[in-house]
């Protein structure tokens, strides 16, 4: 008995006489995990071990207490890392999904409630101005008033101007007293918010939202946990940056395909890589027929070969060539093509593509000619009305002295 701590619970309930009315015969001859108390009062983590002992005719129990904390240290290390594993990789896979934005976040913001324990979590998007942000994802339990599809300006709102300004995790632990959140102590006791945490969504060096996890209860957030978090802000990021690029690639994409140009992008062997439908219709060549293959096709013979030449050496120099270039279509006629070439360089500086912006003149040069030839007959039109005008003036005055002349002789000379 003077091994035996003074006080053992399981769950943090059962008292010494608990012990030695009901845990001592339950734990005869096997191992169990308790809770010890020591002498200045601490409670530590033990693995107990009763067996029972006979010398003679007296029977003994003998008891082997282990302090087990290190280990329990240890396994609640290994449950942290499997519970951020779990959250990241469940952000991974829904990245990884191709869902809309909307659904994404909506499944980061249910991953992040669960594993942090907290009845409410939201996401928030800035607009360009960052003026106001919306709330695009929520998960809240059934209780909890939703604020989805909520504006919330930012001048009058400390939290985003706080993630605007420093750029960092805000952590409220006390939100209704917090002097950092007094402007917006009303929407606060409305969602019953106690403590809260904020992370900011950084793209290019850029705010464009939030992850809020809310507590309604005071919550400390370890810096584990803010770590945590920061790392699922972090894929979340990285998803609205792939968003982005893919709908700026669409845009683009559809620029492209309905510009009145023609758009050409060669490998950098000078082979086609892509071709709009613009170019189809100026050139008569289809995209699979040039698709792999070189411009030469398009030569016309009205440029000699050290005209190309120089235009590469421009260009493969890394600067950009502009010109007029007349080409031949796939029915042989002739057309003349405003060119600008440029290179493409990638994060090294190495030049992996070329593209050609190409906007058909002939029908431009052909009114810029006939233009010139109305000018020519109207220039001409005035030579000849001033020589005219000239001309009536001596026919003029010679019919004048022609009538003086006949007054000085009878009407029958």
């Amino acid at each position: 008995e003077m091994l035996i701590p003074n006080r053992f619970r399981e769950t943090h309930r059962n008292h010494h006489a608990s012990y030695q009315h009901t845990l001592r015969p339950r734990l005869m001859g096997k191992n169990a995990e308790l809770f010890g108390r020591r002498k200045d009062g601490s409670e530590f983590p033990v693995e107990i071990s009763l067996s029972p002992l006979e010398i003679e005719q007296d029977v003994f129990v003998t008891s082997v207490i282990r302090d087990i904390t290190k280990r329990k240290q240890a396994e609640a290390e290994i449950r942290r890392r499997n519970r951020e594993l779990s959250l990241l990789n469940q952000v991974i896979r829904a990245s990884a999904e191709n869902l809309n934005m909307e659904v994404f976040l909506e499944k980061v913001c249910r991953e992040l409630a669960h594993t942090f324990y907290v009845p409410q979590s939201a996401a928030a998007l800035l607009n360009e101005e960052k003026t106001e942000a919306t709330v695009v994802a929520e998960y809240r339990q059934k209780n909890r008033p939703s604020g989805l599809n909520e504006i919330i300006p930012i001048i009058d709102n400390p939290s985003f101007q706080y993630l605007l300004e420093h750029r960092e995790p805000l952590v409220v632990e006390d939100a209704p007293n917090d002097p950092r959140l007094a402007s917006i102590r009303e929407l606060i006791h409305r969602r019953g918010t106690v403590s809260l945490l904020l992370i900011p969504l950084v793209v290019e060096d850029e705010i464009v939202g939030s992850l809020g996890l809310d507590a309604i209860e005071p919550r400390p957030f370890s810096t584990e946990e803010i770590q945590l978090a920061r790392s699922v802000a972090e894929q979340v990021s990285g998803e609205l940056a792939r968003s982005r690029l893919n709908e700026e690639y669409r845009r683009l994409s559809a620029a492209i395909k309905q510009s009145n140009e023609s758009v050409v992008i060669l490998n950098a062997d000078r082979t086609v890589r892509y071709a709009n439908p613009a170019f189809e219709n100026h050139s008569g060549y289809s995209r699979n027929e040039v698709i792999g293959q070189t411009l030469d096709m398009l030569k016309s013979g009205q440029h000699d070969d050290g005209f190309y030449e120089e235009m590469w050496r421009i260009v493969t120099a890394g600067n950009i060539w502009q010109g007029r270039i007349t080409n031949q279509k796939k029915d042989g006629s002739f057309f003349t093509e405003e060119t600008t070439v440029s290179p493409v360089r990638d994060e090294n500086g190495a030049i992996v593509n070329y593209v050609q912006i190409k906007r058909d003149v002939t029908r431009m040069l052909a009114l810029e000619e006939q233009r010139r030839q109305a000018q020519k007959m109207e220039a001409l039109g005035q030579l000849t009305g001033g020589v005219a005008h000239d001309f009536n003036n001596i026919l003029s005055v010679i019919l004048i002295q022609c009538e003086l002349l006949s007054r000085q002789f009878p009407d029958t000379d």
